[in-house]
């Protein structure tokens, strides 16, 4: 793809045409809390792509403590029970590094995933691995996969520029490519703050959006919303595709072509419904 080609990220400045891009799933706010079967779906994933875990950090409130980092792959699954008591836990695995201009994932393919102690839940799954043919088939397996360990889930898919840090974009950090000057990414990061307060803020993410992309995994409270006058479902319609996965958990997704995308994120921001965009309000 065209590596200047990011609709779905307002304010990304122009990267090398020969940056790398991730086929990357983000997922927000699960039905369910963490658990250890997680381990099992972060190793096939690896197994997927044909990698294996090669750098590991875990971080949880353990019996050591909050903070307590470790490089130990046996550390995961002790976490992951931590995560389903509704502890804070933070799991970070990654696999062969690439080494290059994009210091901020220098690796093939790479998983994040952590609950706080509130239990909201946050992940993704990134592969630069040339196993990845199509975005939409990599996005529903992993989906599927998720719904089946943790419910219905907000979330996005789309091709996500290695530069920026999949991992810092999901926690919405901002990162600073290599040679690149900081007030490049004033506008981009006005976005990524703009989310991260707007999330802290609220029990439940409910029928907001972060932005448009490409693929949007959505759930019951967005298709049974109304988007200023209109059903949800008349609106989304209107600018893409939807289907309900086969699932029995309420997960939807929402297909946008990108000439729509651009259009579709200004009319929710018009109604107060992106939370990139700030001062959302209650709805």
């Amino acid at each position: 793809m065209d590596c200047t080609d990011f609709e779905f990220l307002p304010g990304i400045p122009d990267l090398p045409s020969t940056s790398r891009t991730l086929a990357s799933l983000m997922f927000y706010e699960l039905e369910r809390p963490l658990n250890p079967d997680w381990y099992d779906l972060v190793l096939e994933f690896f197994e997927d792509h044909g990698q294996r875990p090669n750098n590991v950090i875990v971080e949880s409130d353990g019996p050591n403590g909050k903070g307590v980092f470790s490089r130990v792959r046996k550390k995961i699954p002790e976490a992951l029970e931590i995560a389903e008591d509704g502890k804070m836990a933070r799991v970070q695995v990654r696999g062969k590094a690439v080494f290059g201009e994009e210091l901020v994932f220098p690796s093939v393919i790479g998983v994040y995933i952590g609950q706080s102690g509130h239990g909201r839940t946050e992940g993704v799954f990134s592969s630069a691995s040339k196993d990845v043919s199509s975005l939409i088939e990599f996005s529903l397996k992993m989906a599927e996969r998720i719904n089946s360990l943790g419910g219905a889930f907000y979330g996005h898919a789309s091709w996500f520029p290695a530069a920026m840090g999949p991992d810092a974009y999901l926690v919405g950090m901002g990162s600073l490519p290599k040679g690149m000057p900081y007030m490049a990414l004033k506008n981009y990061s006005a976005r990524l703050t703009n989310w991260r307060e707007e999330v802290l803020s609220r029990n439940r993410l409910g029928c907001f959006y972060r932005e448009v992309f490409p693929i949007n995994f959505l759930t019951t409270d967005h298709m049974e919303s109304r988007i200023g006058d209109k059903a949800a479902e008349g609106f989304l319609l209107s600018y893409g595709e939807i289907r309900r996965l086969d699932s029995e958990v309420g997960q939807f997704v929402w297909t946008v072509p990108k000439e729509n995308i651009i259009a579709a994120r200004k009319e929710l921001e018009y109604w107060g419904l992106i939370l990139s965009a700030g001062s959302s309000g209650d709805f």
